[in-house]
């Protein structure tokens, strides 16, 4: 038995929806989930008093499809750990931060710290996604560690930032600082990159298949090659749905490592063919 449940648009304070999640509905069923309690501003309100609650006996009872203009909802699904979360509108910060397993869909934007410290599961965005996307929480030194993170549009800045494992494609432009303080993992970027992107890298890959941008001056330059592992991961990335990843072919790329003001074992890709 899954559920949705529709904004009632009925205030414009910010609600914590840390406790609304594929697995809370679940668990609160037909009788509960009417009655989950969030945090409102100085206050408390009800699911029910938020939102239209619909179930249906034909979807898995851990699909939680939420559905409206979310951008007041922060933290939603923090700490996810399985199902599937369909998310129709734009919503607001922090979603599943901490998630750890599952699959989040947004048809829409999101804000400022998506996925920030997930530690698996995956998420397909179709809009754009704020600043900090898949990072380190403000105050930490480790960000996401596994899993599979894709933005269709653009990303703000620091996404990616002390990932440690995992994989983050985006389709659009990545603000400044993508990458920085990367420990392991990879990042894609299909549109254009700001300044900045990858100071600090340890190790991991940044690939750069627009190819209108330099790494900077702390990398060396070392040789032009074919990556052989760059198409196992497109194709991973089309079976995921991330459709910027297309008919794109992996060709020669230009290598540099780097950081050499940190550890210099990451590398820096960028498409020159």
């Amino acid at each position: 038995m899954g559920t949705t449940i529709r904004w009632r648009d009925r205030t414009t304070l910010a609600v914590e929806a840390a406790a609304l999640s594929p697995e809370s509905a679940a668990a609160a069923g037909r009788s509960g989930l009417a009655d989950l309690v969030m945090p409102i501003g100085r206050d408390e309100a009800r699911v029910g008093d938020l939102f239209d609650v619909e179930f249906d006996d034909a979807t898995p009872e851990d699909h939680l499809i939420v559905e409206g203009d979310l951008t007041h909802l922060h933290g939603l699904a923090s700490g996810m750990t399985r199902g599937r979360l369909t998310l129709r509108g734009d919503v607001g910060d922090r979603l599943a931060t901490g998630m750890r397993g599952g699959l989040v869909e947004v048809f829409g934007s999101v804000g400022a710290w998506a996925f920030a410290e997930a530690s698996g599961g995956s998420c397909r965005v179709a809009g754009d996604a704020g600043d900090q996307f898949a990072s380190a929480l403000p105050g930490s030194r480790l960000g996401v560690t596994g899993g599979i993170w894709t933005v269709a549009g653009s990303v703000g800045v620091d996404c990616g930032w002390a990932m440690r494992r995992g994989l983050v494609a985006i389709g659009g432009d990545a603000g400044a600082g993508l990458g920085s303080d990367l420990i392991a993992g990879s990042i894609f970027a299909f549109g254009r990159i700001g300044p900045s992107a990858g100071l600090g890298m340890k190790r991991g890959t940044i690939a750069a298949f627009a190819g209108e941008v330099e790494p900077p001056p702390s990398f060396a330059a070392s040789g032009a090659f074919r990556p052989v592992f760059l198409p196992l991961y497109l194709r991973e990335l089309v079976a995921h749905g991330f459709a910027p990843a297309a008919g794109v072919c992996a060709t020669r790329f230009a290598r540099y490592n780097g950081d050499l003001a940190a550890d210099g074992r990451g590398e820096w890709l960028l498409s020159v063919d």
